[in-house]
């Protein structure tokens, strides 16, 4: 098995998953403007679908509900795929120890970043920002968004096969 996958974008529906943590200060129109250009990419047909998830800024390992599942299983999905791809998701998601010494525990918590997004080429995520690549050149969320807009632009450029009668 190869320990490289397939990251074109140009083949299969793109899906587009955007993760916003809630309740960050100053982030409403950012957060706004990245919606506004994926729901354009959607309408150009370069997304097929477009999901948007709200998460906590930290997530303790040990949590149980729902919404920590999903992020779990998002994070380590999102691992897999790092490492897979020869990317890191540190320093936009990062692992952190916290004491609580009201109590005595001391535990890990995960760190998202404020905006992050997930692309699939039907099932296989291809892209996620940010990350950084093994040269340490970060992949932000404007570049992906960026990326994303190129293909539409390309997608228009290429000439449109007609059928004959």
């Amino acid at each position: 098995m190869s320990n490289q996958i397939d990251t074109r974008l140009d083949t299969g529906s793109l899906t587009v998953e955007l993760f916003v943590c809630a309740s960050m200060y100053g982030t409403y129109e950012k957060q706004n403007d990245i919606i506004h250009r994926i729901d354009r990419l959607a309408d150009r047909g370069v997304v097929d679908e477009f999901d948007r998830y709200t998460w906590a800024r930290e997530l303790s390992p040990a949590a149980e509900d729902t919404w920590c599942e999903f992020a779990r299983e998002k994070y380590e999905e999102f691992t897999r795929w790092a490492e897979l791809s020869n990317r890191t998701l540190e320093p936009a998601f990062t692992r952190r120890s916290v004491s609580n010494d009201f109590v005595g525990e001391h535990y890990e918590v995960i760190q998202f970043p404020i905006l992050s997004i997930a692309v699939y080429a039907g099932d296989r995520l291809v892209r996620l920002s940010p990350s950084v690549d093994a040269d340490g050149v970060a992949y932000t969320v404007g570049d992906c968004l960026s990326e994303l807009e190129q293909l539409a632009e390309q997608q228009v450029r290429q000439p449109q096969h007609v059928p004959g009668p």
